[in-house]
């Protein structure tokens, strides 16, 4: 069994959906057509790649973010080009991002749908491409 941080299976259903919303499928939940081909993979990239940053803030390996892990992640986030700057619009609050702009599940944490829907709605991008094998 591969290590939970090679589990991508919650970014490839991500690039799915994204690539079949945008084309409108047609196709069954099962399968991609050809118009989706392309655009599967350009998500699959993008997913991925918010799957390794996800990874990289969990850092109890919960597959949950926390209020903790956010805050401590904040050079992270910006060395990725967050530009969220705090109620008081001088620098980015992670408390106020993290209580305000993110989904909760029942424990008060993120998971990685909406950290990843969160990270899309602001661009980020991770410094330089993580290659580990």
């Amino acid at each position: 069994m591969l290590p939970a941080a090679y589990d991508a299976t919650r970014a490839v259903d991500r690039a799915i959906a994204a690539a079949k919303a945008k084309t409108k499928s047609t196709a069954s939940d099962d399968l991609v057509g050809p118009a989706e081909f392309r655009l599967l993979l350009l998500h699959l990239r993008q997913y991925f790649d918010l799957h390794v940053m996800f990874d990289q803030l969990d850092a109890n390996k919960d597959a949950k973010l926390s209020l903790e892990e956010f805050k401590v992640a904040v050079q992270k986030l910006e060395s990725w080009g967050i530009r969220a700057p705090s109620k008081d619009g001088t620098r980015f609050d992670a408390e106020y991002e993290y209580t305000h702009n993110f989904q909760h599940d029942a424990s008060g944490q993120v998971s990685f749908e909406s950290f990843a829907e969160w990270a899309t709605q602001r661009h980020l991008d991770m410094e330089e491409d993580v290659d580990e094998c």
